[in-house]
């Protein structure tokens, strides 16, 4: 395990003296989305038309960034379907997160066991939340940040049972992540299938934190799916993803008003065709 953790560590720190890949804005399953570092959607092979956050190669990090706001007064749940396939190096990728951030949507961490989690905060102290599912350290959970060793994530737990996920060669199915503004509460909801040599299964896990959000963010957030890779490597791509962002109050009046205005329009066009 040391030299599997230095392999880690000196992808990670690769990719942090990287240069960033530039942005790109694209649409996909219905989401305006910027994509940094090497997230990107193909349109050949067994990954088109999916967001390919990293290709199966070691030291590298990508990002695919909703480019509309969220607000965090605003119960927010988002669902997206994982595909990790192709694994090279020494074991499966590092893994994917859904991270929440007020950096922006040109945001991109570092490899390997950060996971592209490691950004700063431009209102307070804390950085990033996320929720991680970590395929070479077998973790899961709500965490803040990590660290560059790969080291377990700060409230990570062990995916315990028959399943190492660094040993799989395939990895499919899907996370559900919900925000609550009146309690706090962030909620991840996993339910996977995994291939091995030694043949296949499933597993769903769950796990809960308590993040102040718009404390931590102010009134909006930047939200978003980053990947990684480090000694170990797999296609780590999204081949589905919704999001249900619910207005706040004051937004839900603005609409309220919109459609009575736009009643009263069509009201006046009734009267003035009769």
């Amino acid at each position: 395990m040391p030299n599997l953790r230095r392999l880690a560590a000196l992808a990670a720190t690769a990719a942090l003296c990287a240069s960033p890949g530039i942005a790109a804005a694209v649409t996909f399953d219905g989401l305006d989305l910027n994509l940094t570092g090497s997230a990107q959607i193909p349109t050949s092979g067994s990954n088109a038309g999916n967001v390919l956050l990293t290709p199966s190669s070691i030291g590298t990090v990508g990002a695919a960034w909703l480019t509309a706001p969220v607000s965090t007064g605003s119960a927010f749940s988002t669902t997206f379907s994982v595909n990790l396939t192709n694994v090279s190096g020494v074991g499966n990728a590092d893994g994917v997160a859904l991270v929440f951030q007020n950096v922006g949507t040109g945001a991109l961490g570092s490899a390997g066991g950060n996971l592209g989690i490691d950004l700063p905060n431009n209102t307070t102290a804390g950085g990033a939340v996320a929720a991680e599912l970590q395929t070479f350290w077998n973790t899961y959970g709500i965490v803040q940040n990590t660290d560059a060793n790969g080291d377990a994530f700060t409230n990570s737990q062990p995916v315990s049972g028959p399943i190492d996920l660094s040993t799989a060669s395939t990895i499919t199915g899907t996370e559900t992540v919900s925000y609550d503004p009146t309690t706090h509460n962030i909620s991840q909801n996993i339910a996977l299938n995994y291939t091995t040599s030694g043949g296949s299964g499933s597993f769903t896990r769950t796990a809960n934190a308590i993040f102040d959000l718009s404390a931590r963010f102010g009134p909006t957030m930047t939200v978003g799916l980053s990947a990684a890779t480090g000694g170990g490597a797999s296609d780590q791509s999204i081949t589905a993803w919704t999001v249900n962002s619910v207005p706040e109050p004051s937004e839900w009046t603005l609409l309220g008003t919109g459609l009575g205005i736009m009643a009263v329009a069509a009201r006046r066009r009734h009267r003035s065709a009769d």
